[in-house]
């Protein structure tokens, strides 16, 4: 495993269920995340907005089987000499309750460990437990101005409190660095610059912002004729669907406000992908072309809540193993999954097209 360099679990429970897509994943999942996903749906979806959540939805049964804290341990073990990086995020990885336990055993070996929360959830306890751990980062989601965030996430008084969480872990943390990651949304892009001047006043260190990930209703269909084809016939998508690509409109104004954001606060924020302006309209209002292969699926893997690996985090059911039933050097190795990972690193599926990965 000489090229092992990320794991990443693809866990999505919680308020909005969704997977957030950023690098090295990891994920812990078992809410059932479809009523919160009706919430936000119709929020993305209605005739006077032109936006649509870059986080990823995941049809996932609720009361699903989740790996034992022990499978994760003996998958620490596995891979400790590779010294792997873990990206736990999700959903809201502090639904689980053994999740400290988690992050214990990945300091324990001596590895880099990174988790994103919505901070919503999150406990006082746990923020103080939390900053005791010598983490690389911390981050935290928000999405907008107070009302529209908790109107996203469909949780009134989420916004208070992922704020009061951001506050208390600055005020706790030694070296751990604080992130927040946003989403471009039309309808929040022009509240950035104000949301960025306050995160920053709390002591935040960098601020994320993603570009959405989504497939328009005709991109998917032909991304199903696609998988039905991979290595992996069984796997399917996460990605949320639009009717439709976004209104000419629509993109020269997230365009311009981007670009005045970036002037504005430099290598404060960091752009997922940096697009310039014809790539950004292309992203939004056109099927952009994968300029590019995708190495990612060649150094990184995604664990999902009940043990099952994936090369991709917007790919599930891929039939390919679980940390519950093999070592994971195993998985790695055999003969599907490595077929799976050169098919995935053409970047040619319509699932590609919008990777913040690119």
């Amino acid at each position: 495993m000489k090229n092992y360099q990320k794991i990443a679990f693809a866990s999505l429970f919680f308020l909005i269920g969704f997977y957030s897509c950023q690098k090295e994943e990891v994920s812990f999942r078992n809410h059932d995340p479809r009523d919160a996903f009706q919430k936000v749906a119709r929020f993305l979806n209605a005739p006077n907005l032109e936006t649509q959540q870059q986080l990823i939805l995941t049809f996932e049964r609720k009361g699903v089987e989740e790996f034992l804290l022990a499978d994760f341990q003996r998958l620490v073990k596995s891979v400790r000499a590779s010294n792997p990086i873990f990206f736990i995020s999700g959903g809201e990885p502090f639904m689980r309750a053994d999740i400290l336990d988690i992050v214990a055993a990945v300091a324990a070996a001596g590895l880099r460990c990174m988790i994103n929360t919505n901070g919503a959830q999150i406990s006082a306890r746990q923020i103080t437990a939390l900053a005791k751990f010598p983490l690389q980062a911390v981050i935290f989601s928000l999405y907008g101005p107070e009302d529209l965030h908790d109107t996203i996430t469909g949780v009134p008084g989420s916004y208070a409190r992922t704020v009061a969480a951001i506050s208390d872990f600055h005020r706790q943390r030694e070296k751990t660095r604080l992130i927040l990651s946003t989403t471009v949304l039309s309808e929040t892009v022009a509240h950035l610059p104000h949301l960025i001047e306050f995160v920053k006043s709390l002591g935040v260190d960098r601020v994320k912002i993603e570009h959405l990930n989504f497939l328009t209703t005709e991109e998917q269909l032909a991304q199903n004729e696609y998988c039905a084809r991979t290595p992996a016939a069984a796997a399917r998508t996460m990605t949320l669907e639009r009717p439709s690509l976004f209104a000419r409109a629509a993109a020269e104004h997230i365009r311009y406000n981007l670009a005045r954001i970036k002037q504005k606060f430099g290598n404060y924020i960091l752009i997922k992908p940096l697009l310039d302006a014809h790539g950004l309209r292309e992203w939004y209002t056109a099927a952009p072309p994968t300029r590019q292969r995708c190495h990612f699926v060649l150094h990184s893997l995604f664990v999902r809540p009940n043990g099952e690996i994936s090369p991709c985090p917007f790919l599930t059911d891929c039939g390919i193993g679980s940390i519950a039933e093999k070592d994971i050097r195993q998985i790695w190795r055999q003969r599907t999954y490595r077929e799976l990972q050169i098919f995935l690193a053409h970047g040619k599926l319509p699932l590609c097209h919008r990777c913040c990965k690119r």
